[in-house]
């Protein structure tokens, strides 16, 4: 076991990846917020019963109080001061009182992966008064070390908290909070900006359950249920029956529009862009556009069907996968991926940095970073990117610019400074289409 008091990542302890085990996450979840949410609250009459019942596996019981204490809190434990501890991949929260006890919290935050490429953050602050606010920051994604350390299918989540210990409730409980949404707690009132919706009430109306929430619950975002059936379950399955392809087709399809697409909708093409895009490979593509061959007649179906809409979506994004053109409003990146092929610096104009107007997708940005490397013939561990860059394709530009002369005949690149600021300024931009 492992306490902190400054709430660092111990990377002894970063053994297996994703929050499974949590008990608090917010990944995959809709942007959410409450008030008066009972809280997992236990309450321990010393820190040796809170040793024992939160020790690994693989640990002895504590002797007595003095050694659990010193386990815990290697420093001093103060009242009303939380801490964290770690075992395995959980991070608890433990809140000591005044008379040798102490609050604890389970499973509030997570370690995962080889770096933090998959962590659930939490820190805990106290306010006075047994209330506390308490943020955690989720980030998960498979770690690609050998790709310029990035974490591929990422996904994040931020939440703010406001714990009242006497009523064992948040008295605010906001999740998967979105760009510019607050939780703010000073001189006696909470003011608070989550999904849409805003609170400004005192801690006395707070606590008496009389404030309420201004403004409209946000359209619900899909399930995570289906999240994980049709963007990971889905596109891998071999076969897939004829109610799960309908259900996933919708669900694409609803990216694709921006919202359930209907009769009216469907009228027009399908759109193109969606962060979704980086997630999915040629091979993962190929088996949707199957699925829905067998779910429906593709050939008969009318154009404005969801059965036609979702074939053209699929090879579409297929054809992007290896293509260099973003569609009518950006044309071509060909100029882009020539300079960082080149070893010339992007500057933020060329990636549209502050310009109001469409941005390039994440696909695009993805393959742009990724030219930092494969221009020393660095052989990606992802099939796509090696045959984006070095497989057989009709001329792009003039002279030709792919594929590259280098066939991906090395793991091992030493990036110029150039390439290390493409791939820093890449990156804030890949970082910023997250949110879309």
């Amino acid at each position: 076991m492992k306490s902190t008091t400054a709430l660092g990542v111990c990377a002894a302890l970063l053994l297996l990846a994703g929050p499974a085990a949590a008990e608090f996450s917010a990944i995959g979840e809709a942007c959410a917020i409450e008030l008066g949410r009972p809280a997992p609250v236990q309450h321990f009459a010393d820190l040796k019963a809170l040793y024992d019942a939160t020790r690994d596996e693989g640990d002895a019981p504590a002797k007595d109080v003095a050694q659990a204490t010193a386990e815990l809190c290697p420093g001093t434990c103060v009242a009303g001061q939380p801490f964290d501890i770690r075992n395995g991949i959980a991070i608890h929260l433990v809140i000591p009182d005044a008379k040798g006890g102490a609050a604890l919290l389970r499973d509030m935050g997570w370690i995962g992966g080889a770096s933090a490429c998959s962590i659930g953050e939490p820190v805990a602050k106290a306010l006075g008064d047994g209330l506390f606010q308490v943020t955690v920051d989720e980030r998960t994604g498979e770690f690609q070390g050998e790709e310029g350390a990035y974490c591929a299918n990422e996904e994040t989540a931020r939440s703010a908290l406001l714990l009242d210990l006497g009523q064992k409730r948040w008295l605010v409980y906001a999740i998967a909070l979105g760009e510019g949404d607050t939780l703010d707690v000073s001189g006696g009132r909470v003011k608070a900006k989550a999904c849409g919706r805003t609170l400004d009430a005192s801690l006395a109306e707070l606590k008496a359950g009389e404030s309420t929430l201004k403004g409209a619950a946000p359209a619900p975002r899909p399930a995570a249920e289906l999240v994980e059936q049709c963007e990971r379950t889905w596109p891998k399955a071999k076969t897939a029956d004829r109610n799960q392809t309908w259900a996933c087709l919708t669900h694409y399809l609803t990216y694709a529009y921006g919202e359930k697409p209907t009769a009216e909708l469907m009228t027009l093409d399908p759109s193109y862009g969606h962060p979704i895009e980086v997630k999915l490979s040629v091979a993962d593509l190929e088996r949707m556009t199957n699925h829905v061959e067998g779910a429906c007649d593709v050939a008969a179906a009318p154009v404005e069907s969801e059965c036609a809409r979702g074939h053209e979506l699929f090879q579409g994004m297929k054809a992007r996968r290896f293509g260099i053109s973003e569609g009518v409003e950006l044309g071509s990146f060909e100029p882009l991926l020539r300079k960082v092929l080149g070893g010339e610096e992007l500057t933020e104009a060329d990636l549209r940095v502050n310009d109001p107007g469409p941005k390039w997708s994440l696909l695009t940005l993805w393959k742009l970073r990724n030219a930092a490397y494969a221009r020393h013939g660095y052989r990606f561990t992802t099939p796509d990117l090696n045959t984006f860059f070095y497989g057989p394709r009709e001329p792009v530009g003039e002279p030709k610019l792919l594929p590259l002369g280098k066939k991906g005949s090395t793991r091992k690149v030493t990036l110029t400074p150039a390439d290390s600021a493409n791939v820093k300024l890449i990156k804030l931009m890949e970082a910023r289409g997250k949110g879309l």
